[in-house]
């Protein structure tokens, strides 16, 4: 393969840009840069300092080996063409970066000023080139606000916009001017010199900095080009596992099937939506393979010869392109494992960035894969039934904390096989929970490290003192699910509001404020030979969901306080009290300052139903 290097100034990869001659192929991700990324771009051009190299793939004179788009923003696209002209170039390595320059020196830029790179790009010419602050963005409401349209405002500020080559240098002719300038805006003449020097430079780097380009020939395969691509990647910007995989899909399939298109339409899916994060794209590809798992004999689409056997990264590339098409096809029904898996075995529908291992869920989806494909002997219900038991007991436990990647593989064996096992024995009858709990039991302890499953006492520590990770988001989803109404407002709790007066997070019932400032009353706020709070400040035993209207309205009163002035009493409320495992003796507790009764009496009855959810 001949490569060939060119240099290209800012002025003519502008030109290319604009004319289609430098244009980005659609399995590129989109522009992602910060304003601070782009910031630091450009303080290094001006301090002449290489901002990497592009690399462009040459095309056919009569048409492009694949799909390609204009550099753009969300709102923008950048050039004035209707077609690329013949033996354009499709930059396979520099995306972001002309993206930036753009955005900077060629005036790219959102038309709403909700969006980050709306407005245009300034020198402040009073600052040294290498200040941090030489580089200013303003925003369109900015620009009118402070009249930065009008030549001489500009000057006797000190700003030059970026993206206008002439206005620079006709900035730079009147720098000497006064009649150029507003009114009592004229510089002293050691200002003007600095000003002139700095503005020289500016005007010496839009004209003469050079960007190099290696270009590749037209020859050059999509596959190949695919696999240069996610090198270039891997050496800058670490490319994910999801964009190694869709890069390989789009190159499987000529470019037929783009993975990113598919995740976007995902998102708009129902409860599978809610496992399509942009957060965790990788999560999607996990599902697929998963799913491919199930098949009785999935194949690595390399070789015939090897199988798919994880859901690790290797394998993920190996998965083929026409299961992801089987699963594209076949979206309504993951959709229905996916509502399934919230409302039977989790309990209610959660973000992914609420859900404890959410890995967990390509599991379920695959178990469900399998019934549907007729190579499962038992049922949804019976299904539903047993990977409830599994999925508390394994966020519970913390199991997954070692690492899912090592146990997915055995998980979705060990499942199918207790399932399969206990098919033969009535569901639910003494036998049949006694074997599938074996089963359970075995794979949990398979091991070299064994996770038994919780006993109520454990259950109880937990839930009085502060927990983190998996073990902290699981009892919040027992929270969230078994509490659906405000107790102040009796309103139905939303989680996926957009309204900030009603969003939902758990609060103090005892808030942190009155806890610190009556400590030395009572001894349950202090913990044992110190004088900090209690662990049951800031744990379960203590919280409660709410909207934060409803907390705002609550904050440092006192229980006794705030039932009074809330109207809060037990009879009003009695449904949300005890769903949130406070009983009338609980409640008595509460209001009677009894924190020690309170909090050991609603540990014990959260115990008791964590507990119950870990049982078959």
């Amino acid at each position: 393969m001949n490569l060939k290097v060119s240099q290209a100034t800012l002025k003519e990869v502008l030109a290319k840009l604009r004319k289609g001659e430098w244009l980005v192929p659609r399995f590129q991700r989109a522009f992602v840069w910060s304003e601070s990324q782009v910031y630091e771009l450009l303080r290094s051009i001006f301090l002449n300092r290489p901002i990497g190299m592009v690399t462009l793939w040459a095309q056919p004179q009569e048409k492009t080996l694949t799909d390609w788009e204009r550099i753009r923003l969300k709102k923008k696209e950048f050039g004035d063409f209707q077609d690329p002209p013949s033996g354009t170039r499709l930059v396979l390595d520099g995306r972001q970066r002309l993206t930036a320059l753009a955005v900077a020196f060629g005036g790219l830029a959102d038309p709403d000023d909700r969006f980050t790179f709306s407005g245009a790009w300034f020198l402040d010419i009073t600052k040294e080139i290498d200040a941090d602050d030489f580089v200013e963005h303003c925003k369109n409401r900015d620009i009118e606000a402070r009249k930065l349209n009008v030549e001489a405002n500009l000057l006797g500020s000190g700003l030059v916009p970026l993206a206008d080559l002439e206005r620079v240098q006709r900035l730079n002719q009147n720098i000497n001017n006064r009649e150029f300038y507003p009114d009592g805006k004229y510089p002293d003449i050691e200002e003007r010199v600095r000003r002139s020097r700095r503005l020289g430079r500016i005007v010496e780097v839009l004209l003469e900095y050079q960007l190099p380009a290696a270009e590749i020939p037209d020859n050059t395969t999509l596959s190949e080009v695919c696999e240069i691509f996610d090198v270039l990647n891997q050496t800058g910007t670490k490319v994910s596992t999801f964009d190694l995989v869709h890069n390989a899909l789009f190159a499987d399939s000529n470019g037929s099937f783009v993975l990113r298109d598919r995740f976007e339409a995902y998102r708009q899916t129902g409860s599978f939506a809610l496992l399509c994060d942009e957060s965790r794209q990788d999560l999607l590809c996990q599902m697929v393979t998963a799913a491919y798992l199930t098949e009785e004999k999935p194949r690595a689409k390399a070789s015939s010869d090897k199988s798919v056997g994880s859901i690790k990264g290797g394998d993920l590339l190996e998965t083929p392109l026409d299961f992801y098409q089987s699963f594209d096809a076949a979206l309504e029904k993951f959709d229905t494992y996916a509502n399934n898996f919230f409302e039977e075995v989790v309990g209610a529908r959660f973000s992914i960035g609420a859900l404890p291992y959410p890995v967990s869920a390509a599991l379920y989806l695959a178990l469900r894969w399998r019934i549907d494909q007729g190579r499962a002997p038992y049922k949804v219900s019976t299904l539903n039934r047993v990977f409830k038991a599994f999925w508390w007991r394994n966020v519970l436990s913390g199991r997954y904390d070692q690492g899912f990647l090592t146990l997915f593989a055995s998980d979705l064996s060990g499942l199918h096989g207790l399932l399969a096992k206990a098919e033969g024995t009535a569901v639910g009858s003494s036998a049949w929970i006694a074997n599938v709990s074996l089963g359970l039991d075995a794979i949990f302890n398979a091991r070299e490290k064994k996770f038994p499953r919780l006993s109520t006492s454990e259950l109880e520590a937990r839930l009085s003192t502060e927990l983190r990770g998996a073990s902290y988001q699981a009892m919040r989803c027992a929270f969230f699910t078994a509490v659906t109404k405000d107790l102040v407002s009796n309103e139905t709790l939303d989680r996926f509001t957009t309204d900030s007066r009603m969003k939902v997070e758990l609060h103090h019932l005892f808030p942190q404020s009155w806890c610190k400032d009556n400590k030395g009353q009572h001894a349950a706020l202090r913990a044992p030979d110190s004088d900090e709070l209690a662990p049951a400040v800031s744990a379960f035993v203590n919280f409660i969901p709410l909207t934060s209207a409803s907390n705002k309205k609550w904050m440092t009163q006192s229980p006794a306080t705030a039932i009074t002035n809330l109207k809060l009493n037990f009879e009003l409320r009695d449904d949300v009290w005890r769903s949130a495992g406070i009983d009338e003796d609980g409640f008595n507790h509460f209001t009677k300052l009894e924190i020690d009764k309170f909090w050991a009496r609603r540990a014990q009855e959260w115990a008791a139903r964590i507990n119950a959810l870990q049982n078959i």
